[in-house]
Parts: C-alpha cells; sequence; structure tokens
C-alpha cells in the first residue's frame, strides 16, 4: 500500500510540473507589404519581411497563470495565434498541452478552449450554421455538431420565450 502512494505521488508531482505551453525559437516573419510604386519606375527590391517574433522560448507549467504584456508590435497577437493554430509559425517550435501545433493542430483544438474579445458570427450563416461551422474547427462530426446546435438553440428559444411571457403577464398595452 505505501509503494502504491509513493508512486501516486510522484506522478502527480511530475503530472503538475508537466508545460502547458512550450515553445524554443518560434519565429514568425510576415511577408513585407509591396510599396506603392509609381507608373514607369522600376519595381523596387523586395525586403525581407516584417519579423514579429524572433526566438521566442516560453514555458508555462499547467495550472499556472500567465500574462502575455507588451508593446504594440511585439509578437502577442501573433504568439496568441500560433498556439491556436491559426497562424502557422515561420520556424521554431510550439507544444501546447502535448502536442505540437505545427503537426498536429487538431489535437491542440480540442485540448484548448478559445475565447476572442469580440463575438465573431458569420453574418451570412444561421446560428445553427455558425455552431456547426465552429464545432468542425474542434473535430466535432458535422451530425454530432448539428444535433448539438440544435438543442442548444432551442433550449435559447425556450428561454426567450419565458422572457417574453413574463413581460407579457401583467397584460400591458
Amino acid at each position: 500500500m505505501r509503494r502504491y502512494q509513493k508512486a501516486r505521488i510522484a506522478f502527480t508531482i511530475a503530472h503538475d510540473m508537466a508545460d502547458a505551453i512550450h515553445t524554443r525559437a518560434l519565429r514568425k516573419v510576415y511577408p513585407a507589404p509591396h510599396p506603392k510604386r509609381k507608373r514607369g519606375a522600376p519595381a523596387p527590391p523586395p525586403s525581407g519581411g516584417i519579423v514579429a517574433l524572433d526566438a521566442l522560448d516560453l514555458d508555462i507549467r499547467e495550472g499556472e497563470f500567465f500574462g502575455l504584456l507588451g508593446p504594440n508590435g511585439a509578437g502577442k497577437t501573433t504568439t496568441i495565434g500560433i498556439l491556436t493554430t491559426r497562424v502557422n509559425a515561420t520556424s521554431g517550435e510550439a507544444i501546447v498541452a502535448g502536442a505540437n501545433v505545427t503537426t498536429e493542430p487538431a489535437a491542440v483544438r480540442l485540448r484548448i478552449g478559445v475565447v476572442p474579445q469580440r463575438p465573431n458570427p458569420d453574418r451570412g450563416l444561421s446560428v445553427v450554421e455558425n455552431l456547426i461551422f465552429h464545432a468542425s474547427y474542434f473535430g466535432v462530426t458535422r451530425a454530432e455538431a448539428t444535433k448539438r446546435a440544435e438543442r442548444r438553440t432551442a433550449a435559447a428559444a425556450d428561454d426567450r420565450a419565458r422572457v417574453v411571457a413574463r413581460a407579457a403577464r401583467h397584460l400591458p398595452r
């Protein structure tokens, strides 16, 4: 019994010390915008691009709170974009919850949750279609996503109906 307890404690300590996020030499270079040229003038030589991240080494342990701070242009948004698989790194390595963002992007997306600053529905899609589209990003099958979306929108509709019924309870004119 004692041996089991020691092994369990050792596993817990090792597990707690695991990196939730690990990057090594992470680099992102965006293509430079083409400068405007006057009619008939020769094209300017191409530039090397805009370096957004240059050799970022980062280790964030499981359970650790971490803030990514810096001035405009420091690479914060690019870093988050790479870690959430929305932006491809130019070079380097990024591991999120044990999955490589370059070689296992679907596994990364299944292990993380992303809350955008602003709601970002596609206005050309219905509510259900938006939910299905976003579920596919996380590897949920279309059939399962449809079932979940319809269940959630029905629950939301029921909530809205209750609010309207409460508002009309006293028979306003």
